[in-house]
């Protein structure tokens, strides 16, 4: 998790980063989980504005993320998919 914070220090973080530094799907969909809910980071996309994050529970934007992964067979998405920003918290 320190990792990703960090790194989320210097710019948005990709799903395809984080899915790289953990262990298994299982692994990366669990740190997504905490980190969501302890607000550490914000999930969204890239858009027009820059990040536009998902307003939604936390259980619906893990369904959503999970099922994206799903879909690609846990392989990278090419930064088109899922985005994750530093709250104030987890700076």
């Amino acid at each position: 998790m320190r990792t990703i914070l960090l790194s989320g220090l210097d710019d948005w973080v990709s799903l395809d980063e984080l899915l790289s530094r953990t262990t298994s799907p299982q692994a990366a969909i669990a740190l997504i989980r905490e980190l969501l809910e302890r607000d550490l980071m914000r999930a969204g996309k890239l858009g027009e504005s820059g990040f536009e994050p998902r307003e939604a529970p936390v259980e619906e934007i893990v369904t959503e993320i999970e099922q994206a992964c799903v879909a690609f067979d846990w392989r990278p998405q090419g930064g088109s998919g899922w985005w994750f920003a530093n709250t104030d918290q987890g700076t």
